[in-house]
């Protein structure tokens, strides 16, 4: 398991660094490119900067600068509750959708590149098998 986890390691510093290169060009930094990927799973849900930081795994300020940066760019709105004003739940916009489609077209032909190099059968083994490592780490969360 240890090899495993270097090897995760690499992929992900050069995984990293590819992306950077493509978002760069975007003014959408790796940080803000992964809260609207979470984000555009349910766009209708709306999640506070408190929740966001648990699950991005981040700390508070951290998660509170990088969802103001959104908001400038409009890619996020926040609502306020309507119980309790103190809570304000972030959404991602339409616009924020559209940034985060062209941030993955750009992304597209690195992908098809790395993608022709294998088959069909090993990509969805290889899906399969980190779905499954990425629910047991994500369900062992501290």
């Amino acid at each position: 398991m240890q090899r495993i986890f270097v090897l995760i390691g690499i992929i992900n510093q050069l995984a990293s660094t590819r992306l950077n290169r493509v978002l760069s060009d975007l003014d959408l930094p790796m940080a803000q490119f992964y809260l609207l990927t979470h984000l555009s799973h349910n766009p209708s849900l709306g999640w506070t900067v408190t929740e966001l930081a648990e699950v991005m795994e981040v700390n508070q300020p951290a998660m509170t600068k990088t969802t103001q940066r959104l908001l400038k760019k409009s890619y996020l709105r926040v609502e306020t509750d309507r119980k309790d004003k103190r809570i304000r739940y972030n959404f991602i916009t339409n616009n924020g959708l559209e940034a985060l489609t062209g941030a993955w077209g750009l992304l597209l032909p690195d992908m098809e590149d790395l993608q022709s190099c294998w088959n069909s059968e090993d990509l969805t083994d290889l899906q399969n098998l980190l779905e499954k490592l990425k629910e047991q780490l994500d369900e062992a969360r501290e």
